[in-house]
């Protein structure tokens, strides 16, 4: 997430099965569903776009599970300060 945060991402697109979407958005993520879902053998699969932004890291620490990559930024220095003010 740190390295969307930094390159300007502002979400992710993801398929899962619909059982773990209400225990991710618990968990403080913006899941937005892109359909109905879906059979595939045994299980209902859904389609979601999950936006982040400066305050998804907080919320996610809030709800005790995020812990931060070790990334680490050679090149952009201008960046830098927001991933150490994630870190934080």
């Amino acid at each position: 997430m740190e390295y969307g945060l930094l390159t300007g991402i502002t979400a992710y697109t993801t398929v899962m099965e619909l059982v773990w979407s209400r225990q991710l958005m618990s968990m403080g993520w913006d899941c937005e569903p892109l359909g109905l879902g879906r059979p595939v053998g045994d299980t209902l699969l859904g389609a979601f776009q999950v936006h982040i932004d400066a305050s998804t890291v907080g919320g996610l620490r809030a709800a005790g599970c995020y812990v931060p990559g070790k990334l680490e930024i050679v090149e952009r220095d201008n960046q830098a300060s927001l991933f150490d003010s994630l870190a934080a």
